[in-house]
């Protein structure tokens, strides 16, 4: 993230993210280099700074350091996006550190969200991946499971979670 935007101080920008539940690492690349102005970027979210002009090699080592301690290990139990935690062991979800009761169902749908993030995710691939298997189902079905999850998931409406693709299915955002 460069500080310097058209329209925008990048660290505001970030700051904004954080703000809205994000948490994506975030690297700065600014020609802003006072102590300050570094402090600042760290303050208002970031995760690591580097002054232009700056050796691309180092640029490369520090996005694999910061993902190798940022990404979350499917391994673990453990999945997490923005502010949804899913522990698979203890079959739980929590949003922004609260138990929300959520069924098998949208357990397993949440899941798949989250296993699939960059994806938009269509009804056939759904019913097929997280319904159980011998029964008819429609894709009213698939509509109403997840209009029920987003319910649970973000009651004011202010998150927007799952974003439905028109004519499409829906994605993770």
């Amino acid at each position: 993230m460069d500080r310097n935007l058209p329209g925008v101080e990048g660290s505001e920008f970030v700051q904004a993210l954080r703000k809205d539940g994000f948490t994506t690492p975030v690297i700065y690349l600014s020609a802003k280099n006072l102590d300050s102005e570094v402090e600042e970027g760290f303050l208002r979210g970031g995760d690591d700074y580097i002054t232009k002009p700056f050796n691309m090699k180092e640029l490369i080592l520090r996005v694999k350091a910061l993902l190798r301690r940022t990404t979350k290990k499917i391994e673990d139990g453990t999945l997490v996006h923005r502010d949804l935690v899913l522990d698979k062991s203890s079959r739980t979800l929590s949003v922004d550190g609260k138990i929300v009761d959520v069924t098998k169902l949208e357990f397993n749908l949440l899941s798949e969200f989250i296993l699939n993030k960059n994806s938009v995710l269509d009804r056939d691939y759904l019913l097929e991946n997280v319904w159980d298997e011998g029964e008819e189902y429609q894709y009213r079905t698939v509509n109403v499971a997840i209009n029920r999850l987003k319910e649970k998931i973000d009651p004011d409406k202010t998150k927007d979670y799952i974003q439905s693709v028109r004519g499409v299915g829906y994605k993770l955002c």
